[in-house]
């Protein structure tokens, strides 16, 4: 078995939805970035790059971006197509958030189901928790979103 680590941050844009986990979360600020800005997902897709031994995202996501996609499941499913050339088995994902805004646990579930659906896994190999930051950091004081994702691959 192989554990891999990935992380993405971005910060607040006006006029732009708040996509995460695949998930649309309305009335919220979205995310900076030149594709949709989901945090989780590119967080997720560098631990399995760096689990599997290949580059992170921006190797291979600024140029799916310049083609056109924003949705950052594509991005994803690259990676994963990856993995699977290597013989290679996404065990569980965990992943977590900092965060003060917006309030994330009502949409926990939602992001689960979309990334089980996403990688074949069982919705209960996922794990998401989020923490407020305590107007610690730039995100903890509201001003983006920072996601840590652990995965397991065999």
């Amino acid at each position: 078995m192989k554990v891999g680590i990935g992380t993405d941050s971005h910060a607040f844009e006006d006029g732009k939805p708040l996509i995460l986990g695949g998930h649309m979360i309305k009335d919220n600020p979205g995310l900076k970035g030149n594709s949709d800005g989901d945090v989780i997902i590119h967080a997720l897709c560098n631990a399995i790059a760096s689990t599997i031994g290949v580059g992170s995202i921006a190797s291979y996501a600024d140029k799916i971006c310049e083609n056109g996609v924003k949705d950052s499941s594509k991005y994803l499913e690259h990676v994963m197509k990856i993995m699977t050339s290597k013989n290679l088995t996404l065990n569980n994902i965990s992943i977590a958030l900092e965060c003060s805004k917006p309030k994330l646990e009502g949409h926990l579930h939602f992001m689960r189901e979309n990334l089980s659906s996403m990688t074949k896994l069982p919705i209960d190999d996922i794990g998401i928790t989020v923490t407020s930051g305590e107007n610690l950091s730039a995100f903890g004081k509201g001003k983006g979103i920072y996601a840590i994702v652990i995965v397991s691959i065999g």
